[in-house]
């Protein structure tokens, strides 16, 4: 487990209200976009400060990141349907990265990327003690003018979307048998980044995210294994990064 003491403490900004907040935005339109249960807040809000700390499951380098956390207000998953969810969690593909490692096989199933020369993985995915499952994966920079520190949307969102029906929900129906949950999707470690995103004209380019945000964390998603309710609200929570950098209109990678 990775830890940096050296990480300020993280600051949950909603997009498109300004300022901060000390919990994930809770936003609710109708639909699958819902507020979270008091207690889900708070354990979402206090595992993402832990995230933005650098207290991953496997050892990950510092800087930007993406997470997705899948909880849901009921009793832990049985062996039998942690057993079952164990090749669900392997076929995912965050940001593209396939995931081929198994660790904590006695405990709770953890599976990660390759690992570097250091022991530090890009990307894993795993089921909590309590049921929840977390998925977390490096986003990857570059240069782009003169912003040092760019990145892509696209890269987390097209692997998310396109798996949501074949991976996402089978993986939740194994785990929780049909009840209800929550897609918890943040980004962290953004402040000093920008995005790439096309403009009003269709000209893509950097946008800069507002230096006050380092972990954002989006509205949170209803998903009951079904992924035809959440496309809809988990597409309109991804506009959310973009319209916090300012991005009018947006245009989504995915469309």
């Amino acid at each position: 487990m990775e830890r940096n003491s050296g990480i300020a403490a993280s600051r949950f900004v909603a997009p498109g209200r300004g300022g901060t907040r000390a919990e994930p935005w809770l936003h609710d339109e109708g639909g699958a976009m819902s507020e979270l249960p008091f207690v889900l807040s708070r354990r979402v809000e206090q595992r993402l400060a832990a995230l933005a700390g650098g207290a991953t499951l496997a050892p990950m380098a510092t800087g930007p990141k993406w997470a997705c956390l899948l909880v849901a207000e009921a009793p832990a998953p049985s062996h039998e349907q942690l057993a079952a969810a164990r090749p669900w969690l392997a076929a995912l593909r965050p940001l593209n990265v396939p995931l081929q490692d198994w660790r904590n096989e006695a405990t709770a199933p953890l599976v990660c990327s390759a690992r570097d020369r250091a022991g530090r993985v890009g990307a894993y995915a795993g089921v909590g003690s309590d049921g929840a499952v977390e998925v977390v994966a490096a986003l990857p920079c570059g240069l782009w003018s003169s912003e040092p520190r760019v990145w892509w949307p696209g890269s987390y969102e097209i692997p998310l979307l396109r798996q949501l029906d074949t991976v996402y929900a089978p993986l939740w129906q194994a785990l929780r048998s049909g009840a209800p949950g929550y897609l918890c999707l943040s980004l962290l470690g953004m402040r000093g980044t920008a995005l790439i995103a096309k403009g009003e004209f269709g000209n893509e380019r950097p946008y800069r995210l507002p230096h006050e945000i380092d972990t954002l964390a989006l509205p949170p998603v209803r998903f009951a294994g079904s992924a035809v309710e959440a496309r809809d609200a988990l597409m309109a929570a991804l506009d959310q990064v973009r319209a916090c950098a300012g991005v009018s209109p947006a245009h989504p990678f995915y469309l």
